[in-house]
Parts: structure tokens; C-alpha cells; sequence
């Protein structure tokens, strides 16, 4: 998904500058130098992950979506050196996930007969759940361009398609049963996790930091629209039911499973999107002294619903 051409444009277009409101006034009445003239790059914009073109002159009213407007979030979150606490609390994070994958693995588990789908309503129940993520996921990237599987969402909307599928073939190949177990936990806890977020943290602050009344009216109305809903709303409940098909106990193998993934798209994230402008997710800045509490607490969220979903950290099985 992030290829050298991609880079390449993407650089490209960091090199064309559009005016923020109105054209440069005449020679004659030019801004003091106290004063200078305020523009905002195509990066800033966000216009390189759709129309219109950074060739284009972008009048304010054809503006990309409110939440790819990545200059309306303050410059220090976007930009600038690292703070102590996320050089230190990422690493240690990373050792922590990578030290206990041996206990984790022990306790997946290893038989196929145990979870697997039996009842024709069962098998009905993921079909319908199979297409229904497969049409969302078609819509999505018609819609919105192949940019869009960058983002956790689609990750965990993936995840969620998988386990329809894995669930439903599962009984007549052990592979699709093993990326079923696979992905139980990460599509379950990354669903809800993604939901409580996107609704209690992103949303407010993408809203409050909109830079006027139309853009953050014009965000609520894109927040309604049927694909978020999809993504953000309605993938709770159907991750619920892909878990509840063909059940078992959560155990410390799914926490550990989703843990390890999440990390990786927090390395992804802040390795590739945010150095080149793409802050979809502003509380993972690792810019301010306040990026501890917000790894924290997200992690710690992450267990929270583990532990709500019954999960167990028991060594075996």
C-alpha cells in the first residue's frame, strides 16, 4: 500500500502551495513582514489522499473532508522531535509483547472441533456476514481509493471479514479454522476498541479543532454517512456475532494476538504516515509529554475489554 511512487507523489505534491483563503493582494497593499501571508500546503490539506489534484487551485468551499485538513491540529503535535516518554515507552512496550509471545502461544487453542460452526443457522449467520463486510469493504475502496486500507479501520474491518470467512469454510479446512482462532481476538477487541475511540476521543477532538462552523458541520455530516457507520458504529455488534459464531473463552493468546497487531500498525503508523503528513490518529502524537497517558490508556483499554469479554490470563488452557 505504501510504495515508492506513492512517496514519490506524495513529496511532489508537498512542493505545491495553494492560498489558505484568498488570492496574494496587489503590490500595493502586500501584508507587513510582522504579518505574513498565511497559506497551507496540499500535505496540509490532506489532498494527496483524494481530489482535488494539488495542481488544482483549491477554493475553501471544495476543500477535502474536515478530517484531512491535518493543518487544523496544532503544529507541535504534527511536527518536531519526539518527547522522552515515547522514545522510551515504545520500546518498552515492544520487549514487553515480544517476551511473553511464548506463554501467549501456549495458550492457543488446538481443537478445531471445539470451535467450529456446525448448525446450517450458524453457517447462514456467517454467510450473510461475509458479504455484507465484503460489499462494505468493495464500497469503501471504490469510494475512498487504496489509501484508505492504510488506516486501522479498514485494518480492523479486514480482520472482521476474515473471521466471517475463516468461520464459514473453517469447518472443511484446518487452515481457514487456524486463521479463524487467529483472528478471533484481534477482530473482536479491535472493533470495539476502534468504536469507543473513534466516538469518545476522535470525534470530539476532530470537531472541536475544525477550523470553522461550516468545516465542523460538514465533519458530522461525513461522520452519518452510511460507511462510517459501517466502520465505526455497526462493526461492534457484527464482531461481537463473529465471535459468538462457533464460541469459546477469550484466553491470553487473543490479547497477546491483538496487542502484537496493534503495535505494529502504531510502528507503521508513526514509521511511514506520520513523517509524511498523514495524522489520522492525532492522539498518537508522539510530540508531547502527554503521549505516555494516551499509549497508556489505550492499552489499558484494550485490557479493560479483554478482561470484559471474559478473557483470562491463565498459562494454559
Amino acid at each position: 500500500l505504501y510504495s515508492p511512487m506513492m512517496h514519490s507523489k506524495m513529496r511532489e505534491e508537498d512542493d505545491v502551495v495553494t492560498e489558505l483563503l484568498v488570492p496574494a493582494a496587489p503590490a500595493s497593499s502586500q501584508q507587513s513582514p510582522s504579518k505574513p501571508e498565511l497559506r497551507r500546503t496540499s500535505r496540509d490539506m490532506g489532498s494527496f489522499l483524494g481530489k482535488p489534484k494539488a495542481s488544482q487551485h483549491v477554493p475553501e468551499k471544495k476543500a477535502p473532508p474536515a478530517m484531512f485538513q491535518f493543518d487544523q491540529f496544532p503544529l507541535w503535535l504534527r511536527e518536531g522531535k519526539w518527547t522522552w516518554s515515547a522514545t522510551l515507552f515504545i520500546p518498552a512496550v515492544t520487549i514487553l509483547v515480544a517476551s511473553v509471545a511464548p506463554q501467549a502461544m501456549a495458550t492457543m487453542p488446538m481443537d478445531p472441533a471445539a470451535t467450529q460452526a456446525h448448525s446450517p443457522y450458524e453457517m447462514e449467520v456467517a454467510l450473510a456476514g461475509l458479504v455484507w463486510t465484503l460489499a462494505v469493504t468493495a464500497h469503501t475502496a471504490f469510494t475512498s481509493g487504496a489509501w484508505i486500507f492504510m488506516s486501522f479501520t479498514m485494518m480492523s474491518w479486514l480482520l472482521l471479514t476474515a473471521r466471517f470467512a475463516a468461520v464459514l469454510m473453517g469447518r472443511h479446512s484446518h487452515v481457514a479454522w487456524v486463521v479463524g482462532e487467529l483472528v478471533r481476538g484481534p477482530a473482536l477487541l479491535n472493533a470495539v476498541f476502534l468504536g469507543l475511540v473513534w466516538w469518545l476521543a476522535l470525534v470530539p477532538l476532530i470537531a472541536y479543532f475544525s477550523p470553522t462552523k461550516k468545516a465542523r458541520k460538514g465533519f458530522l455530516r461525513f461522520n452519518f454517512s452510511a460507511t462510517l457507520i459501517n466502520i465505526h458504529l455497526l462493526n461492534m455488534p457484527l464482531a461481537f456475532l463473529g465471535h459468538r459464531l462457533a464460541p469459546r473463552d477469550l484466553c491470553l493468546f487473543d490479547l497477546w494476538a491483538t496487542c502484537a497487531l496493534s503495535l505494529l500498525y502504531l510502528l507503521f503508523y508513526l514509521a511511514v504516515m506520520d513523517p509524511n503528513g498523514l495524522h489520522l490518529y492525532i492522539i498518537l502524537s508522539p510530540r508531547t509529554n502527554f503521549s505516555i497517558a494516551s499509549y497508556s490508556g489505550l492499552l489499558g483499554l484494550m485490557v479493560a475489554l479483554f478482561r470484559a469479554f471474559g478473557g483470562s490470563f491463565a498459562l494454559s488452557t
